[in-house]
């Protein structure tokens, strides 16, 4: 997929580093305000989780998704 688009402008191990939405105390309190996750992030790692990180590894086409405990 990636290989297609940007042909040789990739350079070999190139890899790309995600970080999906976190979230956010409403007015400093217990409460978690209403967030959504990032389009971009759930296409790319299907994640509805708050404060994942992602890799996407260019070369072997791959993802790597990173959830907090």
């Amino acid at each position: 997929m990636f290989k297609d688009k940007l042909g040789d402008a990739l350079t070999p191990g190139s890899l790309g580093f995600f970080k999906g939405a976190s979230e956010v105390p409403l007015y400093s309190s217990d409460f978690i305000y209403p967030e959504y996750q990032e389009a971009s992030f759930y296409y790319l790692f299907g994640a509805i989780e708050m404060d994942c990180y992602g890799v996407v590894d260019f070369e072997n086409e791959t993802t790597v998704l990173f959830v907090p405990r």
